[in-house]
């Protein structure tokens, strides 16, 4: 007879007790609407960006617009946060996401919002060489329009006008990868150095997402079918290197492909939450191995995401994530859900361009198991401004099943490197 891979309710709530409690905590906070006082933020009005003959509008090529925030409040509020803009441009059967930063740079300690009064603000960003015609301009991150422009063919003019531009090798790479913009980051990509116990407790990490499909705006697929837009592939990679051995071998791995389900935008019309969303999918995990030393399971998987906006530029990210184990590896590794359990909550909270504290806490029948990552931009200080475009990470895991090979071994281990991406 096969094995009910699906926990009982008793079970269920016997493993992972806190799920009840964060399904409490979210149905709290909705219910408690009203009774937040508001975030103060700005309405925000962006502006197409407007051509003329003498300042043309081309593909690949830097375009400017102005963008009006309205304070609707009496007291001052600051700009700090709008000193540079996440924007997304969406052509036919193109899109790419930008970073617009003000022609005229933010001075954050000076530079306010009258009392209900407005500032006018110019930014530019560089259109890609392949964005032309017909063009949307929106702000990702700011509740504002979206605004129209055209924009024409890239023309490649040299400097001594003779029209023989040479294209540099990474723009002519992106011209042979149309579907590089359904390529994104996904988890933490760091590496790390060992530093208690010792450098033989390395580990890295690399991570990434591609949305499979992306129909063409105004299409009857795009229109009826939208929603397969959402499906994404994902793959994690965790390596554990001992670099203290003569033959600096890797003790082990973690290979984790997935297929997953992702709404990244509904609209609670809450002032003080900033974004909400949720993950479903199904993830694979082994580490590569064979005979005794091989380890696999599967889940299935849900993810609600809710950020708040707490203060000027801090906000607060919650994931609770729940799963069931599918087709796990009952020869190599039977209990492992005593290791691992049923659930990971995780909490991020920091600044774009600051600090940044990410946990994770899981709890299983053997106890419970923390990781938590902290990380600056290293160009953030005061000695390396604008030098290096990595963060220093730190990382602290005390637990269990890190890695599949020792998953029933606790582990208590302190990291110290960079990372890309946070």
């Amino acid at each position: 007879m096969a094995e009910n891979i699906f926990p009982t309710l008793g079970q269920f709530k016997h493993r992972c007790p806190a799920l009840i409690i964060i399904f409490v905590l979210i149905v709290f906070i909705l219910a408690a609407k009203n009774s937040f006082a508001a975030i103060p933020v700005p309405e925000v009005v962006l502006v197409a960006p407007q051509a003329s003959e003498k300042t043309p509008i081309m593909a690949g090529k830097p375009v400017s617009f102005f963008v009006y925030f309205t304070n609707p409040f009496p007291r001052p509020l600051s700009m700090g946060a709008y000193a540079r803009l996440e924007c997304k441009i969406v052509g036919k059967n193109k899109q790419a996401k930008v970073i617009a930063l003000p022609v005229l740079p933010l001075d954050t300690s000076q530079e306010m919002i009258a009392g209900n009064g407005f500032l006018k603000q110019e930014y530019r960003v560089d259109l890609p060489r392949h964005m032309e015609g017909n063009i949307s301009i929106e702000l990702m991150d700011i509740r504002a329009n979206t605004a129209m422009f055209h924009a024409s063919a890239f023309i490649s003019v040299a400097s001594d006008g003779s029209g023989s531009e040479q294209a540099s090798l990474a723009e002519m790479s992106n011209d042979f990868q149309p579907f590089l913009k359904n390529l994104s980051t996904y988890k933490p990509v760091y590496f790390l150095l060992g530093v208690d116990p010792g450098i033989e407790k390395s580990s890295f990490q690399f991570s990434f997402k591609y949305r499979l499909f992306d129909f063409d705006e105004g299409g009857f697929l795009k229109e009826n079918l939208s929603l397969m837009e959402k499906i994404h592939l994902g793959y994690t990679q965790q390596s554990f290197w001992d670099l203290g051995s003569d033959s600096a071998p890797f003790e082990d791995s973690r290979y984790m492909p997935e297929f997953f389900f992702l709404e990244d935008k509904i609209d609670l019309n809450i002032p003080w939450v900033s974004g909400f969303g949720f993950q479903t999918g199904f993830q694979h995990e082994s580490n590569g191995r064979g005979g005794v030393d091989s380890r696999s399971t599967n889940y299935g998987y849900i993810q609600p995401i809710i950020t708040f906006h707490l203060w000027d530029e801090t906000h607060l990210k919650l994931a609770p994530k729940a799963w069931i184990y599918i087709g796990n590896d009952d020869v190599t590794n039977p209990d492992l859900s005593d290791y691992r359990g049923y659930f990971d909550i995780e909490a991020k909270i920091g600044e774009p361009l600051g600090l940044g504290l990410e946990t994770h806490y899981r709890h299983g029948k053997k106890g419970p198991t923390w990781q938590l990552d902290l990380s600056y931009p290293i160009n953030r200080l005061p000695l390396l401004s604008g030098i290096l475009d990595v963060y220093l990470h730190a990382q602290y895991f005390s637990g269990y099943a890190e890695n599949l090979l020792a998953y029933d071994q606790r582990t208590d281990v302190f990291r110290l490197g960079f990372s890309i991406v946070r």
